[in-house]
């Protein structure tokens, strides 16, 4: 232990102590003026003289070089703080290194005493005290093991054994440069491979700025229904306020590495094997305006309104959330629709929601139609990540001015017969048929009116036959009309020449005939 006597308080000239440079407000370290260059003349150095208080632990001297060398140099000892007085440990002096001349004029290089980060501190604040700054930094550590490139603190891996990235992001909140001196990751307190990219070890983060990094863990998520959690520790230094020339020793830079601080976060991975979802949807409309639904459907008029019913079952084993249904129309883009009744939140396996709504003045030019689809999107309520969809079409068509396929009218004249036809859409045609005969005056009339269905041409016969004795038998020919002896026999087209009809034309024309043959020969007799 030294002797007060060698902590004599010499009092020196101050004039050298107005020529040091202290600490800027932004905590920049000047260095002093006058401290030693690494130049070997034998000019004077600026040193840090320790005392025995610590009130004023150091007092500045600026001896010759070679009055540092030979009687400096042996004051050795650690650099002051505040617990070495009661330990009784006496601090040593600080001073720079430089170059000096001895005796036999050769050049020297001295090392310094206490020319540490806290010495250097010390001596760059004119050998006062320095309160060491308050370090501070926070780590977040985030992942992204469910793979929609957004990482948080916690997410869930949809396989076993998947690879996992993570993020972590140093934050200096202090008011002193850091220097991070390393990065360690740890899962239930073991070390795992974690090598963060771009390294972090001994980037400078300046106060209020972040530095970040990631890395990838292969084989990272935990079995089905388990989590883990992951540790990232930080550690970090005081780093340099002020910069330095290679050539000046003496120069301060404010970095401590053994003022550190430290600081840690986890991040969470757990594992679920998603179940498959499924949905089944039925898209109709009641476009005909009759309270029922079909997938197709005709409207009477262009513009109208159609109501339209979606079906939505849960094929799948678990209950789903529904997300809600949109709608496209044609080829317009789909957009949401309001469901009467609303939809549930959430739909169980193997049940059935209904979503009605109205699409206004939605029925399509007369003549042609359009297909409307509509889409159903559900997710697992435990994980928005696994998503389901269904759709299905319904077609509304618009009947045309005349029809559904139009209108077709035909009229067919023969010499004593008439025929008009007229058919008006529809699938299915009716008929109604009237017949009178009088087998005195021979006349038979006959009416038909309706379609053969879808524009087909139906066929309406009039006919009208007159004979002298036995009357006549409607009837209608290809060629409009057959006339014997006193009548005309019409036969429609469509009566067939088989069966028991024909056998009675037949008779009948026989008979016309047998009267015609006879009053010829009547007329012969008599005239012969």
């Amino acid at each position: 232990m030294r002797t007060l006597l060698r902590r004599h308080t010499r009092l020196v000239a101050f004039a050298a102590i107005g020529s040091l440079a202290f600490l800027t407000n932004s905590g920049a370290a000047l260095g002093l003026q006058n401290a030693a260059s690494v130049s070997s003349s034998n000019g004077k150095v600026t040193i840090c003289h320790g005392t025995n208080s610590n009130n004023n632990p150091y007092i500045v001297e600026t001896p010759d070089k070679d009055g540092d060398v030979s009687g400096h140099a042996a004051h050795t000892g650690p650099v002051w703080d505040a617990t070495l007085k009661a330990k009784h440990i006496a601090w040593g002096d600080i001073i720079p290194p430089f170059d000096y001349t001895d005796s036999n004029s050769v050049v020297q290089h001295f090392l310094g005493l206490n020319w540490s980060a806290a010495g250097q501190a010390i001596y760059g604040n004119g050998c006062k005290p320095v309160t060491p700054p308050v370090l501070a930094l926070t780590v977040v550590k985030t992942n992204d093991a469910n793979g929609d490139a957004t990482f948080t603190d916690s997410e869930t891996s949809h396989s076993v054994g998947a690879s996992v990235p993570f993020s972590v992001t140093v934050t200096n909140n202090g008011a002193s440069p850091l220097v991070i001196d390393s990065l360690v990751d740890t899962v239930a307190g073991n070390p795992i491979t974690f090598t963060c990219t771009p390294s972090l070890i001994g980037a400078l983060i300046q106060p209020g700025a972040s530095a970040s990094c990631g890395a990838i863990v292969a084989g990272y998520s935990p079995a089905d229904g388990s989590s883990k959690t992951n540790t990232v520790a930080v550690v970090a230094h005081q780093g340099p306020d002020n910069v330095c020339a290679p050539a000046d020793p003496s120069c301060v830079t404010g970095e401590d590495p053994n003022h550190t601080v430290g600081s840690s976060d986890t991040s969470t991975v757990s594992t679920h094997v998603p179940p498959a979802l499924s949905l089944n949807v039925v898209k109709e409309n009641d476009a005909d305006g009759d309270s029922t639904y079909h997938d197709s459907e005709t409207a009477s008029a262009a513009g109208a309104n159609v109501p339209y019913r979606v079906t939505i079952t849960n094929t799948s084993a678990v209950t789903v959330a529904l997300d809600g249904v949109t709608d496209a129309l044609g080829a317009a883009a789909a957009v949401p629709v309001t469901c009467a009744p609303a939809l549930p939140a959430t739909l169980a396996a193997s049940a059935v929601a209904t979503c009605n709504f109205v699409l206004a003045a939605s029925s399509p030019a007369a003549g042609t139609s359009i297909t409307d689809t509509a889409t159903v999107k559900a997710h697992e309520p435990s994980d928005a990540t696994n998503k389901t969809s269904g759709s299905d079409t319904s077609t509304v068509a618009t009947a045309s001015a005349g029809g559904t396929t139009g209108g077709t009218t035909g009229t067919t004249t023969g010499t004593t017969g008439t025929t008009t036809g007229t058919t008006t859409g529809g699938t299915t045609g009716a008929t109604t048929g009237a017949t009178t005969g009088d087998p005195t005056t021979g006349g038979t009339t006959g009416t038909t009116t309706g379609g053969q269905g879808g524009g087909s041409t139906g066929v309406a016969t009039t006919g009208t036959t007159t004979g002298s004795t036995s009357g006549g038998t409607s009837g209608d020919a290809t060629t409009g009309d057959f006339t014997g002896g006193g009548g005309t026999i019409v036969v429609p087209p469509e009566l067939p020449f088989t069966g028991a009809p024909v056998a009675s034309l037949l008779a009948a024309a026989a008979g016309l005939v047998g009267v015609g043959c006879l009053l010829l020969l009547v007329g012969v007799r008599r005239r012969a």
